[in-house]
């Protein structure tokens, strides 16, 4: 017999989307599973959807609760899965027909934690195309093995951003031991999850095929950014920081340092672009914060300009920045110019 895989697609308003998502799940050549469908009390007839597709197979389970964000209809979905596998699809991608297979084939190969597939954007108009795709059994070893402490250098220092968010991820439910989403985050709970996952010792299996498809749309959640948004990010990103810090990986948490000012800086400059006083005035705060930190005064004074000029010098960093951007189209124009004469 088979392993259980449980798939968990939290829902909420994705009426345009779920469907195709669903039928993607369907056509998979593994058909071993559970889907579990969270509706998050939808408003857009998402819930009756998720109903008649319970009532036509028996894999899949629908429950519906009170609106309460996607990390609790995450969580309840992980409350409830039975599969010896667990995977995450979000509820307007969809899934290469032989995903399943392929990750649950390579987990139990090799006994990792995690196994992830590459993923690539699509549109609207590319969904049919990509579900009616069909691959050979050579696939099965076409991937990379990274082990628990290569991985947690890669996911802190910002050189993989595959594990930053669940989409796509296949985990073997054991190894997840109890953990469970943070319900207080709007935005980073996946990235936050990822991350104590790699802290409980988690190696990971990464699939050189980008078979996880995620769908670029107008309502994708990660556009809609506010400052309740941002205050989340960067409460993901302290805790990262912070749990290097406590465990004595300064080059982690200094490199998480300097993601969290990058963020700060683009967000700050976003706010100033349009005009919007509460985000700026709030990352000045942060950033007073920041500057006071003793991880930050162990910097060289090269950045600690760059980002005081951001914050506090405005109008000059802009100058600086032209003037550096100009700089560097010129370099590349002229090694164009050179390598061709």
């Amino acid at each position: 017999m088979k392993d259980l895989i449980s798939i968990i697609v939290p829902v909420y308003n994705a009426g345009s989307y779920l469907h195709n998502c669903i039928q993607s799940v369907l056509q998979q050549t593994y058909q071993h599973f559970e889907l579990i469908l969270v509706d998050d009390e939808s408003q857009d007839g998402s819930k009756l959807i998720c109903e008649n597709m319970s009532h036509t197979d028996k894999r899949v389970h629908f429950v519906s609760q009170r609106h309460q964000g996607v990390s609790a209809a995450r969580n309840t979905a992980l409350r409830i899965a039975q599969g010896e596998y667990l995977f995450f699809l979000d509820s307007d991608d969809i899934l290469h027909p032989c995903l399943l297979e392929i990750l649950s084939t390579i987990l139990t190969n090799t006994h990792a934690s995690l196994a992830v597939a590459e993923y690539q954007f699509i549109t609207d108009n590319d969904s049919l195309r990509v579900t009616k795709q069909r691959t050979i059994h050579q696939y099965f070893s076409d991937y990379i093995y990274l082990d628990n402490h290569i991985t947690l250098d890669m996911f802190t220092q910002g050189y993989s951003n595959l594990l930053y968010g669940t989409g796509g991820i296949m985990i073997r439910r054991s190894d997840i031991k109890g953990l469970l989403f943070d319900e207080t985050l709007l935005i980073g709970e996946d990235t936050k999850f990822i991350y104590q996952l790699l802290l409980q010792g988690a190696d990971v299996i990464i699939l050189n095929k980008a078979w996880y498809y995620y769908r670029k749309h107008k309502d994708n959640s990660s556009k809609k950014r506010t400052i309740e948004s941002w205050k989340s990010i960067y409460k993901c990103g302290c805790y990262i920081r912070d749990n290097e810090l406590k465990n004595n990986r300064f080059t982690n948490a200094t490199k998480q340092e300097f993601i969290l000012l990058n963020r700060m800086r683009e967000w700050y400059l976003t706010g100033k672009k349009s005009n919007d006083i509460r985000l700026c005035d709030y990352l000045k705060k942060l950033a007073n914060k920041e500057f006071a930190s003793k991880i930050f005064l162990q910097t060289n004074w090269q950045i600690k300009l760059r980002y005081i000029f951001a914050f506090y010098c405005h109008p000059l960093y802009i100058l600086l920045l032209t003037v550096s951007n100009l700089y560097y189209s010129f370099v590349n124009v002229l090694a164009g110019y050179k390598s061709t004469h």
